[in-house]
């Protein structure tokens, strides 16, 4: 049974405080699952590139390395210590935030949106009030 479990045909993934990795080239793969804009990303304080939605490929040297992500149009930003090992691609996680001055979120695993049922509820209202304003204004 272990022989056909060598044999997988994906990558084996490692996991390295948190974060996961596979074979591949050597730096950080950004997935921004999610959001109304785009986002930045700095490393060890250094401004790389924006991120486009989807998987986001940054090369990096091996080692630790502190990476920011800011939601563009947002001022709160979001930062983890990202371990690279040669060889490996890191996945890393960001979700942009939905209300103004919230933070994102970042790190190891895909998560819920900061302030999610707040931005929901937020916009449940809106529209029902929008309906409404429409059913009241068409009724006469």
């Amino acid at each position: 049974m272990a022989e056909a479990y060598d044999k997988q045909p994906w990558p084996r993934r490692e996991q390295t405080d948190g974060y996961t990795s596979a074979p591949g080239e050597t730096g950080i793969a950004v997935e921004h699952l999610s959001g109304l804009s785009g986002a930045e990303v700095r490393v060890n304080g250094r401004l790389i590139q924006e991120l486009d939605k989807g998987m986001n490929f940054i090369p990096l040297p091996p080692g630790e390395h502190y990476v920011g992500v800011t939601g563009l149009g947002f001022r709160v930003s979001n930062h983890s210590v990202v371990p690279v090992t040669e060889g490996r691609t890191t996945y890393v996680y960001y979700r942009s935030p939905l209300i103004r001055d919230t933070s994102g979120m970042l790190g190891p695993q895909p998560r819920m949106h900061a302030g999610a049922v707040l931005a929901y509820a937020l916009w449940t209202l809106l529209g029902v009030w929008i309906v409404a304003f429409l059913v009241f204004a068409y009724s006469r």
